[in-house]
């Protein structure tokens, strides 16, 4: 269950309605048929946590926070996994990811998929830093003409750092972990403050 000093009915962050959040990634049935019932969000998600479909919590969460706040999302996931992994390039990557998140900057957005590549997607930090490349901005070869990345491809790789953070070091420990990592998401969705 989700920890009760985390509050699921505010999501105040979540603009966009089930029905619209159901078109931004594939469903599972079950997850498709709360999505399109009349219930609001805050209880679809929380319906969907104590069933254990995870994947499409973290689905309503990546794609429907702010695009930075969906990051940052990611990133703290990435961070508790793999913050303390001794490898000089995921540390790297999760400084540059943190420099992007405070001030974000086209010339670090570029460096992070230098970084992801290196990475290969076998890791949360990999995943994270091509969300960065992936929230705005070409994503053709500098100099190029310019390709810009579909609207939704940022949040896509933002769960596959949740859902890979949730597994990476301990299989067995997943469900915690994805309750745990969802609680991170639903709480950043619960702040006040303006969306970026």
């Amino acid at each position: 269950m989700i920890k009760e000093t985390v509050e699921v009915n505010a999501l105040k962050k979540i603009q966009s309605t089930p029905i619209e959040l159901s078109t931004f990634f594939k469903p599972s049935p079950d997850a498709l048929t709360l999505m399109q019932s009349s219930l609001p969000l805050n209880i679809i998600l929380k319906e969907m946590i104590e069933s254990n479909l995870f994947p499409d919590a973290i689905n309503i969460l990546a794609h429907g926070l702010p695009k930075k706040e969906s990051i940052g999302w990611a990133y703290q996931c990435a961070q508790q996994t793999e913050g303390k992994v001794d490898s000089g390039l995921i540390q790297q990557t999760l400084l540059l990811v943190d420099q992007w998140i405070k001030a974000p900057d086209d010339k670090v957005r570029r460096a992070l998929e230098n970084l992801a590549e290196k990475l290969e997607l076998k890791v949360a930090t990999a995943w994270v830093a091509y969300a960065v490349f992936w929230s705005g901005g070409s994503i053709a070869p500098e100099g190029a003409p310019q390709v810009m990345p579909n609207e939704f491809l940022y949040a896509k790789a933002v769960a596959g750092a949740v859902m890979l953070s949730a597994v990476l070091n301990s299989p067995e420990q997943a469900q915690k972990n994805y309750r745990k990592f969802l609680t991170v998401g639903i709480e950043i969705a619960n702040r006040e403050g303006e969306n970026q």
